[in-house]
């Protein structure tokens, strides 16, 4: 159930509905769980883990330029599993690091970071302010899904992986209607009805 004329009626009862959803194996379909239309999404983007070396803002364009056309964009949240243990091959031992899953608080923490990055280089990024949706576990008994601004998400607590993060254009009247009831009690974001 996530064509777009089932939507709202399917998320509307996630919470309610003793059968939950049944959604496809894919976070791109799961995604309209949270009451947003599959048809107003633009390109998906992936955020990677940052390093103190590494923080890469090329992600970002792309975000942008769905915000501009009133587009969500679905953040896919990096994964490091099997990543090589370069000390331990070194020494001619092969050995993998733990397993990593990037956090929902951990992507809105970096978007924040790279917002600073492009504004030291006088670009300008309007996703600051935007409504923000963090998934969890999409699809299991145990998924979860709560909307706030990017700072708000940064501390919420997600619970264990899978996570995904939507940062959202321009909401229309009927998907708000849904995604209201995963607004963070008390958040500082405000609808503002589409023109």
């Amino acid at each position: 159930m996530c064509d777009d004329p089932h939507g709202p009626l399917a998320t509307s009862s996630a919470t309610r509905y003793p059968g939950g959803n049944r959604t496809n194996c894919s976070i791109m379909g799961s995604a309209a769980s949270c009451g947003l239309s599959l048809y107003e999404f633009g390109a998906t983007i992936s955020i990677p883990f940052f390093t103190e070396e590494w923080k890469p803002t090329s992600f970002i364009p792309k975000l942008e330029y769905n915000l501009k056309g009133g587009l969500h964009t679905l953040c896919l949240l990096d994964i490091k599993v099997k990543e090589p243990n370069f000390e331990a091959m070194m020494k001619g031992r092969t050995e993998f690091m733990p397993p990593r899953f990037m956090t929902v608080g951990q992507a809105a923490q970096q978007l924040l970071e790279s917002q600073s990055i492009l504004e030291k280089e006088e670009k300008e990024t309007s996703y600051g302010d935007a409504l923000c949706i963090g998934l969890a576990r999409m699809g299991q008994p145990t998924q979860k899904i709560v909307a706030g601004t990017l700072q708000e998400l940064v501390d919420t607590d997600f619970g264990p992986p899978l996570h995904t993060l939507i940062v959202c254009g321009k909401i229309l009247d009927y998907e708000w209607e849904v995604v209201k009831e995963f607004l963070i009690p008390n958040s500082k974001y405000e609808y503002k009805a589409p023109e």
